[in-house]
């Protein structure tokens, strides 16, 4: 019995945790991003109203961009943190890169490399999770409000598409209370047995 409970109440307060998440949505007009042009394109934008570390980024391209071994993405935070999503997946091992397409992406502290994945970079459901290349999610984990910067670049020709929009995701800060709150309350219990 003690351990069920013990069980349910780490379980609602992560679920908690993850229901109640904040985002913000940078969502311009559609940005072609340059063929085979490693100066690329950057996109600034502003984050306010959000509070906490970053737990998820989500980038949109539409139409999707054909052959994601061409890409290169690294977002960068207002503290100037910077973190590579993509680098050329799959090359040099293939020549040209990898010849899957990039729909959307999320990416989290963990999930799939994306230098690895074999299929097309498509999010969306249940879609695939990836981790960062370089760097980690969490490293954006102080104050996300501010100017961020999107870079891409495409390092090839022959194939194109472009930026959609940008989504970043923050637990969200009552849920974090109830998560430490539940936590300290299971830590007291086990204290006092």
């Amino acid at each position: 019995m003690r351990r069920t409970l013990f069980m349910s109440a780490i379980l609602a307060t992560a679920l908690a945790a993850s229901v109640n998440a904040q985002s913000f949505t940078h969502d311009p007009a559609n940005i072609p991003i340059p063929d085979s042009n490693p100066a690329g394109v950057n996109i600034p934008f502003a984050v306010a109203g959000l509070a906490g570390g970053v737990i998820e980024v989500h980038v949109h391209f539409s139409p999707s961009h054909t052959w994601v071994g061409d890409l290169i993405m690294r977002l960068t935070d207002p503290n100037g943190v910077t973190v590579t999503l993509i680098d050329r997946p799959r090359f040099p091992e293939l020549t040209f890169g990898s010849n899957s397409d990039f729909l959307n992406a999320r990416f989290q502290s963990t999930g799939t490399d994306p230098e690895t994945h074999g299929g097309n970079f498509n999010s969306t459901g249940l879609g695939t999770i990836f981790r960062a290349h370089l760097g980690s999610i969490d490293d954006f984990n102080a104050d996300v409000n501010g100017n961020w910067n999107l870079f891409i670049s495409d390092n090839e020709g022959g194939d194109t598409g472009s930026f959609d929009k940008i989504t970043i995701t923050t637990p969200e800060p009552a849920s974090m209370l109830a998560l430490g709150a539940g936590l300290a309350g299971v830590a007291l219990r086990r204290r006092k047995k």
